[in-house]
């Protein structure tokens, strides 16, 4: 999806300046529109020629209401996971550029304290169907559960 395609009135927000993005570095929290925004750290620690943690890279924890949302973004599993608490996590399944397995995807969920995983980076550029549903398998084996969203467009 483009930025261009969200409009001026859409803000967009990231852990570094640019034209017409509001900086938003990693360990800050705000409220926009209502909803609590807090960035945490995203990145590798093993592929680092795709995300070095130097890069700055940002996850982020969304509070709406009594519930907590955690999408890690393009990351592997790393320590600071076990320092989030949340209800839901939104992990990446490719192995090629995030996660080193489907495995330390999982276990992501679980570190964050989620009792739901969502799991994103399948079916297209990396990682596979057959990965999603290992990954619901091996969740719902541990005592959580997954959820899988449909593909949005913005057109």
């Amino acid at each position: 999806m483009a930025i261009s395609k969200l409009g001026e009135s859409v803000p967009v927000y990231a852990p570094f300046d640019a034209t017409g993005i509001t900086s938003f570095p990693v360990g800050e929290k705000r409220e926009i529109s209502g909803i609590g925004v807090e960035t945490v750290p995203s990145y590798n620690a093993v592929k680092t020629q795709y995300h070095p943690r130097r890069d700055g890279n940002a996850g982020f924890i969304f509070t709406l209401g009594e519930t907590r949302v955690y999408v890690a973004g393009d990351t592997e599993r790393i320590p600071e996971m076990k320092e989030i608490e949340c209800d839901i996590a939104v992990v990446p399944l490719g192995q090629v550029y995030t996660m080193l397995s489907v495995e330390d995807a999982v276990e992501s969920v679980l570190d964050s304290g989620a009792s739901i995983g969502v799991p994103t980076h399948y079916g297209s550029a990396e990682g596979t169907e057959s990965d999603a549903q290992r990954f619901k398998d091996l969740l719902i084996g541990k005592g959580a559960k997954s959820v899988f969203l449909q593909p949005l467009e913005l057109k």
